[in-house]
């Protein structure tokens, strides 16, 4: 295994001061450090590259398109394996995906259909699969987790019927670090003749993940989670998908032309006591949109490109090290950090094993409220998150309404992981003399 911790020195935030003392980052779930690689690419591009993409006859226009559809590429063979086109939808992060994901179903779904989710679902696999049931007429069943909070095959298999249409599940709890079975799911949802949509915002660069080899139907993810900038996502899609997506989100570069008939006028709008002013206001239009094929047809307006082609260069990084290696180096530290569950009246919600999972642990204190615990650690020097963490439903499972979560990254060290335990041993001490 690469040496990883050499990667620390990439990231320069890690290296300052928070609140006088040497930061230790465990929030990347919600949000990654950023090398000074992306920094530097989203610079240079801005600085002396720019230009907008597609519709520019200059020189600088096509080049700035080059290296867009480029980085495109780059991205959809980190996911696939594979390069290709119309695979790869771009978006402002996996939030906008997943609400693109839910309305692609807009026009197909009968009353009673059914979508399955499970209750572990970050809001942004939930929420907008709400919305739509309330358009549509069709209903959401809830696939359980078990007292470990994975998410089994056979829970799964239980809730799916002739009405089923879409399972939409995520690749990686973001409060458990549970892995989600995802490959044998998508072959049991195909067999049944329903889509599979993966939410996968917590699984890239963290384990290896090949879309078409889990055979998902659609995944979405953020850039800003695999230590990329904020304002990026990706929409995954097969081709069947983007072949029949509605056109409900339209604009600057997604039609080839747009025809309009001659006005049509009444008799009496023909009448001389009628002003030219009135005429214009009668005027009646028939049109037709002829609408650009492929993903150009979806991705109307200009698009995130500094942060796209600055993106590329953190594929680069992480292809550079190896996911294997970025898999084996963080479950090193898991080992460690699971160590939490030792301390007195700490529970870790989900399993303390560290088989099926990632670098993301999340813990409440008997004798401390989260908020009060993330304060006490933020003072410390130690980042963390504190709340329901957008998962409301899995919270409620584990009977609790809100948690502390540590979450790892490539900047991560061991000496991090004892400064993180011993701030919650230290609270644990402070909040216990104040009784």
């Amino acid at each position: 295994m690469k040496n990883i911790s050499q990667f620390r020195d990439y990231f320069p935030e890690i290296e300052t001061l928070y609140n006088n003392k040497p930061l230790v980052y465990l929030d990347t779930a919600a949000s990654a450090l950023k090398p000074k690689t992306i920094i530097e690419a989203a610079n240079d591009f801005s600085l002396k590259k720019y230009s907008n993409i597609s519709r520019g006859i200059s020189r600088l226009s096509a080049d700035a398109t080059e290296l867009y559809e480029e980085s495109r590429q780059k991205v959809l063979k980190f996911v696939t394996g594979q390069t290709g086109e119309n695979k790869l939808l771009i978006t402002s992060g996996a939030t906008a995906s997943l609400n693109m994901a839910a309305n692609y179903y807009y026009n197909k779904l009968l009353p009673k259909d059914e979508i399955l989710l499970s209750i572990a679902e970050h809001h942004s696999n939930i929420l907008p699969w709400m919305e739509l049931v309330k358009k549509t007429g069709a209903v959401i069943k809830w696939v359980d987790i078990d007292h470990s909070g994975e998410l089994h095959l056979s829970a799964v298999a239980e809730k799916i019927t002739s009405k089923t249409r879409v399972v939409a599940l995520t690749h990686v709890s973001n409060i458990t670090g549970s892995i989600t079975p995802v490959k044998d799911i998508a072959r049991l949802v195909h067999k049944a003749g329903a889509d599979f949509v993966l939410d996968a915002a917590q699984s890239v660069g963290h384990i290896e993940t090949d879309f078409l080899d889990i055979d998902c139907d659609m995944a979405a993810f953020s850039a800003h989670k695999v230590y990329g900038p904020t304002g990026l996502g990706f929409l995954y899609c097969k081709n069947k998908i983007v072949e029949n997506f509605p056109n409900f989100f339209v604009g600057g570069g997604t039609v080839d032309d747009i025809v309009l008939s001659s006005a049509i006028f009444s008799d009496s709008d023909l009448d001389a006591n009628i002003t030219n002013a009135d005429k214009t206001n009668a005027l009646n239009y028939d049109f037709e949109l002829i609408y650009k094929d492929g993903l150009a047809r979806l991705e109307a307006g200009t698009p995130p490109i500094s942060q796209l082609i600055a993106f590329a260069e953190v594929i680069d990084l992480l292809n550079n090290i190896g996911l294997k290696n970025i898999e084996n180096y963080e479950k090193l530290l898991t080992k460690k950090l699971l160590d939490l569950g030792k301390i007195p009246d700490i529970k870790i919600l989900g399993s303390k094993n560290l088989f099926n999972r990632i670098g993301i642990i999340s813990f409440v204190s008997k004798n401390i409220h989260p908020h009060d615990l993330g304060q006490f650690l933020d003072d410390l020097g130690i980042v963390c998150r504190a709340g329901h963490n957008c998962a409301i439903p899995i919270h409620k499972r584990f009977k609790e309404n809100s948690s502390i979560r540590f979450s790892l990254g490539l900047y991560n060290n061991e000496d991090d992981i004892e400064k993180a335990i011993d701030g919650v041993k230290e609270a644990q001490k402070f909040f216990i003399s104040k009784r």
